[in-house]
Formats: C-alpha cells, sequence, structure tokens
C-alpha cells in the first residue's frame, strides 16, 4: 500500500499500481501512517484513523488528524494498536468481537506535555509490560501502563433522616 499527500491510498503488487473504491473517502488528505498487523490494515490519515479489512474501509476514529502508528506489544491480541495525533494526544485502540473499536486516550489530563503527538512506539520488555515512547512538540514521554485496578474509597459518608417536624 502507498499513502500519498492528497491523491488517497494505492495498491501495488509489484508491477502495477491500483486502487480500490474503499478509499475514496481518503482523498483530498494526508495518509501519514500504514500499518498491517496481519488481521487488518490501519491507517492514519489527516481525516481519521481507518481500518482496511475483508475489502471494507472503517472509520475508527474519524475527524482527527493521525500521524504515526505502533501495535500495542503488551498483550496477545494482535489487534490493538498505538496512535499519534496532531491536538488530540495518543489513543490506543483495540479491536473486539463483541464491541467493536474500543478507544481510550490519553492526552494533557492524563500527564502528556502536549496534545500534538508526532511519533509513538511501543516495546513489551516482558509478557504483560508494555512501555510507550512518544514525540511530541514538547519533548519525548515515556509511558508504562500499571496493571493494578483502580480503587474507590469514601472519603465522607453523608446521611439523612426523615423525621417528622415537630
Amino acid at each position: 500500500m502507498i499513502g500519498t499527500a492528497s491523491a488517497g491510498l494505492f495498491i501495488f503488487d509489484g508491477k502495477q499500481t491500483t486502487t480500490e473504491s474503499a478509499f475514496e473517502k481518503l482523498k483530498g488528505d494526508a495518509i501519514w501512517s500504514l500499518l498491517d498487523d496481519g488481521v487488518v490494515v490501519w491507517i492514519a490519515a489527516g481525516k481519521g484513523l481507518f481500518l482496511f479489512q475483508s475489502g471494507q474501509l472503517k472509520d475508527v476514529v474519524p475527524g482527527i488528524n493521525a500521524r504515526s502508528l505502533s501495535l500495542s506489544r503488551g498483550n496477545n491480541r494482535s489487534s490493538q494498536v498505538w496512535c499519534a495525533t496532531v491536538g488530540n494526544g495518543l489513543f490506543k485502540v483495540a479491536l473486539d468481537d463483541q464491541f467493536g473499536a474500543v478507544i481510550s486516550r490519553l492526552d494533557i489530563e492524563q500527564g502528556l506535555p502536549s496534545q500534538r503527538v508526532f511519533a509513538v512506539w511501543s516495546d513489551s520488555p516482558a509478557p504483560g509490560l508494555e512501555k510507550i515512547i512518544a514525540g511530541t512538540n514538547r519533548g519525548i514521554v515515556r509511558y508504562q501502563p500499571d496493571h493494578v485496578a483502580p480503587t474507590v474509597l469514601p472519603a465522607r459518608v453523608i446521611s439523612q433522616t426523615n423525621s417528622p417536624a415537630g
């Protein structure tokens, strides 16, 4: 697959270049990154994050300026990807058979120094662990997801009784 600055996406088979009608919606903006994970082809474009599977192009996260893609290496599921965006931080997208695309987002509220992320890389030093390195316009960031379940503790308990007015 060949992504272009404005003409969309093309397929090169070693002899000739062709296109599919499914790629029409990608025309007019840049294709920044392509990633084949064996199940689907992820496409980061100026119009959003897409996946191409079984001859169909599907919007996963429309309306974002997606730049860089990296496979999520922290688990055994192959259909998870990290996506760097310009203006929307960092997305992690997992494909689920029952729910479709499950999307989580990291941005300045979760500690990124900027919403403008131009590159992302994932590594797994051990099974079940994942380390992310992201390049932003304000520096390079390391992120390591934690596997501890969050705990909710009550800070105070308020009670009210309904007593008859006397």
